[in-house]
């Protein structure tokens, strides 16, 4: 999962011209946020759809804490950035109220 969140980052990055220097996908992902903003002067948008889909899809396998940590430790850069972002969207599938990836 990290080395696909790593590789979408960097595929955004190129697309906006953007070279990112960061190794893991949490620190990427503030990287690319921060650098868009100072590149364009425009505060970041940020739409994530199904945010909650890699816990549902392992929520009877052992990957199901390795994967949780891994969206919280990357999602969690989210709370970090506000002065970077100007609008931030998250939609989710699971039914579950108590399924958090923001806080322990």
């Amino acid at each position: 999962m990290e080395i696909s969140l790593v590789g979408y980052l960097q595929e955004l990055a190129k697309n906006y011209q953007v070279i990112l220097t960061e190794e893991s996908a949490p620190d990427r992902f503030r990287e690319l946020i921060r650098a868009l903003h100072e590149k364009t002067g425009q505060k970041t948008v940020v739409l994530i759809d199904e945010y909650d889909k890699p816990v549902t899809s392992h929520l009877f396998d052992s990957q199901l804490d390795a994967v949780r940590t891994a969206i919280h430790d990357f999602y969690q850069v989210l709370k970090g950035s506000d002065e970077h972002l100007q609008f931030l969207f998250l939609t989710g599938v699971s039914k579950f109220s108590r399924l958090s990836v923001f806080s322990a």
